[in-house]
C-alpha cells in the first residue's frame, strides 16, 4: 500500500473515531471541525518537513506538493492543526480546549497509519539487522535500498496502538476541558521520544540528540504544565 493510501485511511479512521467519540446532537459539527482542523494539520505537517529540508526543495521547488513522495512531520501536524483549531475556535465562539478534545481522536489512526506509510517511504526505519536473524524485515531507507532492519516502524506502530487501544477501553474520566487532549498528546510523545534512540535515518544532531528527539521532549515537558493548569483551572477554555 502506498504512502497516501496509509494516510487517507489513517484520515478517515480519524473522522470516524471523532464521530464515536461525540454525541449526535454535535457529532455533525465535531466532524466538520475535524476536517478543517486536519487540514490545517497537514499544511503544517508538510510545511515544517520543507522547512527542515529546504537545501534539498530550494532546488526542486515542484516536489514541495508530491505529498505521495512521503514527508510529513509530526510536529508540524500538531501545531498546524491546534492553530486551526483556535482560529476555528474564535470564528465559532466555542472554547480552544472543547475543541480540541473534540478533534483530538484524530491522532491515533493519523499517527499508527503515518508511521506504517513511513516504511513504505524510507524514513524512521531502524538499524540494519545482523545476517541472519529472524526478526529483520525488509525496509527502504534513503539510499533506495530495501535491506533487512529492526522493524521500528512497525514496533511504534503498535506500541500506539496498543496505548490509544487501552484508553478506548479502559478512558480515564475527563472531567476538564483539556485533558484529553494533553493525554493523547503526551503518549504520542513519549512512544516516539523512545523509539527516536533507535531510528537509522540520518537527522540534524544537536546537543548529541536528534532533533526529532528535542522535539518530542519538547512536546512531553510542554505537557506536564499544561495539565497542572487545566487541573487547577476549571475554566471553559
Amino acid at each position: 500500500m502506498s504512502y497516501s493510501f496509509l494516510i487517507a485511511l489513517g484520515a478517515a479512521l480519524g473522522l470516524l473515531q471523532i464521530y464515536r467519540h461525540t454525541s449526535s446532537k454535535e457529532s455533525s459539527r465535531a466532524v466538520d471541525a475535524g476536517l478543517i482542523s486536519m487540514a490545517g494539520a497537514m499544511l503544517g505537517a508538510r510545511l515544517a518537513f520543507v522547512l527542515m529540508h529546504i537545501s534539498y526543495y530550494k532546488n526542486h521547488l515542484p516536489e514541495i506538493l508530491q505529498l505521495w513522495q512521503g514527508g510529513l512531520h509530526v510536529f508540524g501536524a500538531i501545531a498546524g492543526g491546534l492553530l486551526t483549531a483556535a482560529i476555528l475556535s474564535l470564528f465559532w465562539k466555542k472554547g480552544f480546549l472543547q475543541l480540541t478534545d473534540l478533534v483530538v481522536p484524530l491522532i491515533p489512526p493519523l499517527a499508527i497509519f503515518a508511521i506504517l506509510g513511513s516504511w513504505q517511504a524510507g524514513v524512521a526505519y531502524g538499524a540494519a539487522a545482523p545476517e541472519g536473524v529472524w526478526w529483520g524485515v525488509k525496509a527502504l531507507d534513503v539510499s533506495g535500498a530495501y535491506l533487512p532492519r529492526f522493524p521500528l516502524q512497525l514496533v511504534t506502530a503498535l506500541v500506539l496502538l496498543l496505548y490509544y487501544g487501552f484508553l478506548e477501553i479502559r478512558p480515564p474520566l475527563f472531567w476538564n476541558y483539556g485533558s484529553k487532549t494533553v493525554c493523547y498528546l503526551a503518549g504520542l510523545a513519549a512512544v516516539l521520544t523512545f523509539t527516536s534512540f533507535l531510528r537509522a535515518d540520518p537527522a540534524p544532531v544537536y546537543g548529541g540528540l536528534r532533533l526529532d528527539t528535542w522535539l518530542n521532549l519538547a512536546v512531553l515537558a510542554a505537557c506536564i504544565p499544561a495539565w497542572i493548569f487545566i487541573h487547577r483551572h476549571r475554566t471553559g477554555l
